[in-house]
């Protein structure tokens, strides 16, 4: 009996192994890790708030960073006011939170008489496509400016896009609140 309990232990043990290494590389992408500037190709990254003098803005080889030096973005994205950053964010498929950080950041520059922050945020379509937003507040401003920069998206329009939330510079941990208003 001794043997067998054994060999079925052992078995239980192997096949556990490969399964729990499965499991654990199916649910490691789930996970949501922040550090300082990250690479943006990670399931989920974010920088620190940035000086404009001293920006820690995404590398031009990541996605973010292509669409900020993009030759299809609008003059209007192009000859914006430079604004000190919030940071950049990078969301996994479902795993839309934002970090506080980047959220404090937002809500402290906000406002009529705020300093200005900008953020850009990444994120997935339903088919995998990076959309990069980028989310501006401070004076100046009613409410949120938002360029979209959809170009890499091969189902939907692949062009830029632009508006505003007007009254409220407000986020919180989905975002900005004028887009569920």
């Amino acid at each position: 009996m001794d043997r067998v309990n054994a060999r079925h232990r052992l078995g239980i043990w192997v096949l556990g192994v490969p399964a729990a290494a499965v499991v654990g590389f199916v649910l490691g992408g789930c996970g949501v890790a922040t550090s300082g500037p990250a690479p943006i190709d990670s399931p989920y990254s974010a920088s620190e708030p940035t000086d404009p003098a001293v920006s820690s803005a995404a590398p031009e080889s990541s996605v973010i960073g292509a669409s900020r030096t993009s030759d299809a973005a609008p003059p209007e994205f192009r000859d914006r006011e430079p604004l000190p950053g919030c940071g950049d964010v990078v969301f996994e498929q479902g795993a839309f939170v934002w970090p506080a950080d980047v959220v404090t950041c937002l809500n402290a520059a906000g406002g009529p008489d705020g300093p200005g922050a900008e953020v850009a945020v990444q994120g997935p379509t339903t088919e995998g496509d990076p959309i990069v937003t980028y989310y501006r507040v401070g004076a100046g401003i009613d409410g949120v400016e938002i360029f979209t920069d959809a170009t890499q998206d091969r189902y939907g329009s692949g062009t830029w896009g632009y508006r505003t939330c007007a009254d409220t510079a407000e986020f919180d941990e989905a975002g900005p609140l004028c887009e569920r208003a």
